[in-house]
């Protein structure tokens, strides 16, 4: 955003919080290199204005800065803006909307939760059955997409002539793109022994910047124009995706969830103090009127996994934790939880870090190690992943595991931006497309990664990095973190962002982001 259009933003904040800014004060505004900052901190101190006209110096006076003359450069009043300023809380929710009282019924529902089969991997078979489903689960979505009768099994191209137009489904088994340009994808299906090779020229960059983004084991569509009965060559790809015209479900009042991940008690980078600051937040204890208001219409809160640091997850752990014990570490967990009032609904997921088996779908944390938290009446343990409904809002709650498998199987992506690799999720439907990576993937006979249902809010976690994108009408959030930055990410130059926590007006989807360090 440039700073014009960040101040245009800011002066229609102000006004959307019946604040006038004077016509004097908008050269100043404009000096400034964060001025949509600036104004949101001087909004979480002054509530609303109703139609009060005000100048640059309240606006800095209200945030503990100095007033400057017009002709102060902008560098200079950066300077003078304390940290926390340039840092704030970034409210969206419109204060008519917030009447600061817990008075909504809860309305969480549990839409879907995977069916684990309990049975031990025995033979090939087994895996057999796993790709098999995933392949009719996603070929019904990419049918869905097309007329049935056009598409094509591979084993029936050998009835076909030579540059017949067809239409296939398969999933992918291996990608070859030279440096040269073009490439060949080769695809499998249940029905053939036959590994289909499709062409993709050099001449079509559109055609293979698509399929560079196709990630092994994904199941997808092509359309094609037949070579002979083991190659095509490619005219367009459907990926199963979501539909461009999907309209989100949302609540017919402004109550709100709060979406956190990788809380990590027990490591000694927990950091107590943010989190403390929002179960405050929550209790309408904390911040200003605004934020006070925002915490007690906060009904729901979700969170995607890594709630504690476990035990034996990596090397040397032990000399990373401040609590040994897991238990002791869920327990703890649970205390915090005890501050939050009775009347919010909380869901929690395990991650990598929790008490569970490594292999996806991972089950509920058992209450053997976490007896205090399943004895919460206001907490619902579920698998991870797992979908919920909040009001009518379908939320899909994964803990994002497969997101470095992810990252390091396609280019272009970046750590630091959770969110794009999430939308690689959504357009293969889903979880995690690539098998034998580190993402552990057990061989249910159902595959419970596959994104059947199209939530409205897609909410994960696992690389410590707040981030959010709005994709085909799905809000896709990623949680940051309770814990300080670790050797680990250290090592790797990941820098996380803790004490962020966000907060979505379900009404229209809209999230809140608070910073609480």
């Amino acid at each position: 955003m440039s700073n014009k259009q960040e101040v245009q933003t800011a002066v229609k904040l102000l006004l959307q919080n019946g604040f006038r800014l004077s016509p004097a004060s908008l050269p100043i505004l404009m000096q400034t290199s964060s001025p949509l900052v600036l104004v949101n901190k001087f909004l979480e101190q002054s509530g609303t204005g109703e139609g009060k006209v005000i100048g640059m110096a309240e606006i800095l006076e209200t945030v503990k800065v100095l007033s400057v003359a017009p002709s102060v450069q902008a560098t200079t009043i950066d300077q003078r803006i304390p940290s926390e300023v340039q840092y704030s809380s970034v409210l969206r929710t419109p204060s008519s909307q917030l009447q600061g009282l817990h008075n909504f019924e809860s309305q969480l529902e549990v839409t879907w939760e995977p069916v684990f089969s309990g049975k031990r991997l025995s033979d090939i078979s087994d895996f057999t059955f796993y790709f098999k489903n995933r392949y009719e689960k996603l070929s019904k979505i990419i049918r869905g997409k097309r007329k049935s009768s056009s598409i094509t099994h591979i084993r029936k191209l050998a009835s076909l002539k030579e540059r017949d137009e067809v239409i296939v489904i398969g999933m992918v088994t291996s990608k070859q793109f030279p440096a040269s340009g073009g490439g060949i994808i080769e695809l499998e299906d249940p029905y053939s022994e036959t590994v289909l090779s499709v062409v993709v020229s050099k001449k079509d960059e559109s055609l293979v910047n698509q399929f560079l983004m196709v990630m092994d084991d994904t199941v997808i569509g092509i359309e094609g124009k037949v070579i002979n009965e083991e190659r095509i060559a490619a005219t367009a790809l459907i990926m199963p995706d979501i539909p461009r015209n999907y309209h989100a479900k949302t609540a017919d009042v402004p109550v709100h969830a709060a979406f956190l991940s990788d809380i990590h008690i027990g490591s000694k980078g927990f950091l107590s103090k943010p989190f403390e600051r929002f179960i405050k937040f929550l209790n309408g204890e904390y911040g200003n009127s605004k934020i006070q208001k925002l915490g007690l219409q906060t009904k729901y809160v979700m969170f995607a996994g890594d709630v504690v640091d476990g035990v034996g997850i990596f090397p040397n752990q032990e000399d990373e934790l401040s609590i040994l014990d897991v238990r002791e570490q869920y327990n703890t967990f649970a205390s915090f939880l005890e501050k939050i009032p009775e009347d919010v609904s909380i869901v929690v997921i395990p991650g990598n870090h929790d008490h569970v088996r490594p292999a996806e779908p991972q089950p509920v944390i058992e209450a053997i190690y976490a007896p205090e938290l399943h004895g919460l009446q206001n907490v619902t343990m579920l698998p991870n992943p797992s979908q919920v409904s909040l009001h009518g809002v379908r939320a899909l709650l994964y803990h994002c595991t497969s997101l470095p498998d992810i990252l390091n199987h396609l280019p272009g992506l970046k750590t630091e931006k959770p969110s794009e690799v999430m939308v690689k999720m959504l357009q293969a439907r889903h979880l995690a497309p690539v098998w034998g990576s580190r993402t552990p993937i057990a061989p249910e006979p159902e595959d419970s990664l596959v994104i059947d249902s199209i939530p409205d809010i897609f909410h994960g976690g696992h690389i410590h990095i707040n981030d959010m994108a709005l994709y085909n009408g799905v809000r896709i959030l990623n949680s940051g973190t309770m814990q300080s930055q670790t050797s680990y990410q250290k090592a790797l130059n990941i820098v996380p962002t803790p004490g962020e926590v966000l907060v979505v007006n379900l009404m229209d989807l809209t999230p809140n982001l608070l910073k609480l360090m």
